[in-house]
């Protein structure tokens, strides 16, 4: 199996072109609109890689992240935000205390393959 990436965002289009240019540099894109589908996904199959928007319909990023964080199962897997909204203190604070990417929307699609493409971005946190 290739690189598995969860991309969680409620935008269809969205969707649908980043699936495509994933496929590109041989990654399988499996799309969760909503928080509550995400962390389904996350416990019924492996994933290798999470695309995070923080805007979602039933709840915010964030909140998403702090699931996946607490879940010894899910902890370890890489986070990309994925998203226009970066600016306020809150998602600073999250950006900083777990280290993560951000590929802010509107994206380039060049940015977007180089930084799931790097193969650190598939390397598990250590436990």
């Amino acid at each position: 199996m290739g690189r598995r990436v969860l991309l969680i965002d409620d935008e269809p289009e969205l969707v649908q072109l980043v699936t495509m240019l994933l496929k590109r540099v041989g990654c399988e894109v499996v799309a969760a609109p909503n928080a509550s589908e995400a962390l389904k996904k996350l416990e019924n199959e492996e994933v290798h890689l999470i695309l995070l928007d923080i805007i979602l319909p039933d709840t915010d990023g964030w909140n998403v992240l702090e699931k996946i964080k607490k879940n010894e199962k899910l902890a370890n897997i890489p986070v990309i935000v994925f998203t226009a909204k970066t600016e306020d203190e809150r998602d600073m604070q999250f950006i900083e205390e777990y280290n993560l990417p951000v590929i802010k929307k509107p994206f380039d699609s060049y940015d977007l393959i180089e930084k799931v493409s790097r193969p650190s971005s598939f390397e598990r946190s250590p436990d």
